[in-house]
């Protein structure tokens, strides 16, 4: 299974989202997120990321581009139910210090549905969290594993509802995305 689409949104100056192609608007639908790019459209991109370190470091990566003209790689994971998507997304400088991000597909796994991912699943008030960047579950103190594992480990079939998940970022994905920026 391959994905060769580009996946573009553009940032203004103000960190407004000016612009996204079709294949976002695709990628939103396929992912159950179909109203996002209406939302989108006119937001500031920061509005639109959950967790303090995620928008701490994009808006790292922002600047450094603007403020240094050079383009930046992140790969990071975006998985569906059915699906773990691989991307990896490339930050552009643009004219009036606009920001460009183009994200690829790297490689596509399909895997048995995970009820956890399910957007339209039941969920109970706590939290769960999961890394922003690679999909991983916390599970216990600094102990990151995938959905899968982290569903058997917790023993999530045995509990109705599930939990609403949280974004936060993992150690290793964190000291990844920083090692770039430096």
């Amino acid at each position: 299974m391959s994905d060769t689409r580009e996946f573009v949104h553009t940032i203004d100056a103000r960190d407004v989202i000016v612009e996204v192609n079709d294949a976002w608007r695709q990628f939103a639908c396929e992912s159950d997120a179909g109203e996002l790019p209406e939302r989108a459209l006119g937001a500031v991109l920061w509005d639109h990321i959950s967790d303090f370190e995620t928008v701490y470091l994009y808006q790292a990566m922002v600047r450094i581009v603007r403020e240094q003209g050079r383009r930046l790689k992140a790969d990071y994971r975006c998985d569906s139910p059915r699906l773990r998507r691989f991307l990896c997304m490339e930050i552009v400088a643009m004219p009036e210090r606009a920001v460009r991000f183009v994200s690829r597909v790297v490689k596509i796994e399909e895997r048995e549905a995970e009820p956890l991912l399910d957007a339209h699943a039941a969920r109970a008030d706590w939290l769960l969290k999961m890394c922003s960047w690679c999909r991983k579950v916390l599970v216990g103190e600094n102990d990151w594993r995938e959905v899968e594992e982290a569903v058997r480990l917790l023993g999530f079939f045995q509990r109705e509802p599930l939990p609403a998940i949280t974004h936060s970022m993992c150690p290793v994905c964190y000291e990844r995305v920083m090692s770039q920026l430096r």
